[in-house]
């Protein structure tokens, strides 16, 4: 089999693997995979964002107080995880507004009366609609006391990958790239689907999301493979989507927001693509992470300053370009180390790795949510530097003769030297002349 791999990729480097064919398959169901899937993979995040939300006391009907004169006089404030006293989010004051007959707005609203009021947890709560006229968050009131399950649900989307990508992966090797493509979008719709009737009932709309997710990275994972066997390996991509729970639950324009932090990944597969077949594979992911780190920095220091937040911002869409390099370095460079015999379950188990990691993340986020809101950049920033040191370690797939077998990935890499650029074999684009022993073993194929 390992032989026939080897002549196979012969055959497609003689033939030309950069044809018209390939662009086609690559444009049509890598790029397009890329937006399509990635609406059904990621519509999940914008709809669960939380909006911003505060306690319903009624009374203000019977008024002529602004909605900012009634949260003054109704609300006791509390201190944010940026550091800033805001009106509480699920208390209110214990006082039955809708009976008082005289108001005196300055009297009522001092805080002399304030401290003599008791306070209490709410019911009932309005969202602000600046942004969205609903979410699942706001639709089901998952936030003060059930603001946990926002984070779970996120969690438990991971938890999908992870069991998906433990079976599909090997399936892929086993019965081929495309029928596990098929299988994975109608595992991903009907998930998808299954959840718009399941939010009021949270155990059902926990299964259902399991389900969509089981198929999410095999669903990315079998056209970039089938991509990266047909034509040359940088055409292949992943997208990669660090700090998108971060990011989304920032200030401002949601969208806005989102959109920014999606359009950086463009000129980074760029960058990417350029430093990847210039420097190698594992400068560029070592060296990407360290520039991640280092911009998480200013991130730290300012983001609890409303006066630099549109620096911090900037910073944290910069630390999200770099890591859009090491994601597509790294997948790259998965794709290249494995055997063509165990390629997708290969990024399969690496992937499951991750995922499993990557459970933590919404947890994280959620750090930052209820404690400080530098925390999820902090520990950011301490991955990003294990991650420069360990990718340091991988062996160069750049200009290399990739593994065909089990025996040759178990050395691969063992005669590189640490401190090396890779370099192009003498003769390396002439060597497509297929043996005889390669011909006979094609010859059933073809």
């Amino acid at each position: 089999m390992a032989a026939e791999d080897a002549a196979f990729d012969k055959i497609m480097e003689m033939v030309g693997n950069d044809g018209a064919f390939q662009k086609r398959f690559n444009y049509i169901y890598n790029a397009a995979m890329v937006i399509f899937g990635g609406m059904s993979f990621m519509n999940i995040i914008l709809a669960l964002n939380v909006p911003d939300h505060w306690c319903h006391v009624p009374g203000r009907e019977h008024t002529n107080y602004t909605l900012e004169q009634w949260k003054h006089l109704t609300l006791p404030r509390e201190t944010d995880v940026k550091g800033l006293t805001t009106f509480s989010k699920c208390q209110m004051y214990d006082v039955n507004w809708t009976t008082i007959q005289s108001w005196d707005y300055e009297n009522w609203n001092s805080t002399r009366h304030h401290e003599k009021l008791n306070v209490l947890d709410c019911d009932v709560r309005d969202y602000d609609k600046t942004w969205y006229q609903s979410t699942i968050v706001s639709q089901e009131d998952w936030v003060c006391s059930k603001d946990m399950y926002q984070t779970n649900t996120f969690a438990l989307n991971r938890i999908g990958e992870v069991i998906g990508t433990f079976f599909f992966g090997q399936l892929g090797d086993r019965f081929g790239r495309r029928i596990i493509f098929y299988i994975s979008v109608s595992s991903i719709v009907f998930g998808r689907i299954a959840t718009m009737f399941t939010t009021s009932y949270f155990t059902w709309f926990s299964i259902v999301s399991i389900v969509g997710s089981f198929c999410a990275i095999s669903l990315f994972q079998s056209p970039f493979i089938i991509g990266m066997e047909i034509s040359k390996p940088m055409i292949c991509t992943l997208a990669y989507f660090t700090l998108i729970l971060y990011i989304a639950q920032a200030d401002g324009n949601p969208f806005l927001n989102f959109f920014i932090q999606s359009a950086i990944e463009a000129p980074a597969f760029f960058l990417a693509n350029y430093m990847a077949n210039t420097v190698g594979r594992r400068w560029t992911n070592s060296f990407s992470f360290i520039f991640a780190s280092l911009f998480c920095i200013p991130t730290i220091i300012l983001a609890n300053y409303v006066e630099w937040q549109m620096v911090a911002t900037c910073s944290v869409v910069v630390v999200k370009f770099w890591l859009a390099i090491t994601f597509f370095v790294i997948n790259l460079q998965a794709m290249e180390t494995y055997p063509t015999c165990l390629r997708q379950t290969g990024l399969s188990i690496g992937t499951i790795g991750s995922n499993i990691i990557g459970i933590f993340g919404p947890y994280i986020v959620y750090l930052g949510q209820k404690f400080d809101n530098r925390y999820p950049i902090m520990i950011l920033f301490v991955l990003c530097i294990l991650g420069s040191i360990c990718g340091l370690f991988l062996p160069e797939t750049l200009h290399q003769k990739l593994p065909d077998s089990m025996n040759e990935a178990r050395v691969f890499g063992a005669d590189q030297k640490f401190w090396s650029l890779p370099k192009k074999a003498k003769g390396e684009d002439k060597n497509h002349n297929l043996t005889t022993d390669e011909l006979e073993r094609l010859d059933p194929l073809l």
